[in-house]
């Protein structure tokens, strides 16, 4: 039981750090006007995942994204059994690193966002116009047939 909080508490932690970094990056590149470049933005997570798997990996196997745990039990290189608890601890840690982040810098609510400033009426007109102009939508196409999201610009407005 003891190896599994361990496990539990690592995943935890690295998925904090990694989402404090990442999304901090962004956050203050927005808040600085453009003081962090692309590239600081684009490095920062890398090498923090490339430290946190040297700290972590052999404490937890350094998932620290529920998509690289989901694809670990699918492979069958990780039990399903562990999954839900991994999937907590990897939520935790997100949620605590943005908690953290909105405390230190406040709210950047369209850092990642579409924004519009069409009504969600019109957003949503738009967003179907442009399925039936393009035959099919932007991002099934791009992302090998798994679709976000169909109005992401309409649902992207009420945030």
């Amino acid at each position: 039981m003891r190896d599994g909080l361990r496990c539990l508490l690592a995943e935890a932690l690295g998925t904090f750090v990694l989402t404090f970094v990442a999304a901090g990056a962004l956050m203050a590149g927005v808040l600085s006007h453009g003081e962090v470049d692309h590239v600081a933005k684009s490095v920062a997570p890398g090498l923090v995942v490339t430290a946190l798997v040297y700290a972590l990996g052999d404490v937890s196997g350094a998932h620290f994204n529920p998509a690289v745990t989901l694809a670990f039990a699918l492979r069958r290189d990780f039990h399903w059994s562990r999954l839900p608890g991994y999937w907590v601890a990897q939520l935790a840690g997100a949620v605590g690193a943005a908690l953290l982040l909105r405390y230190l810098l406040g709210t950047v609510a369209h850092v990642g966002t579409t924004r519009t400033d069409l009504s969600d009426g019109n957003t949503l007109v738009l967003d179907a116009g442009r399925i039936v102009e393009d035959g099919a939508p932007r991002e099934l196409i791009g992302r090998g047939g798994t679709y976000a999201g169909l109005h992401q610009a309409w649902l992207d407005s009420l945030v």
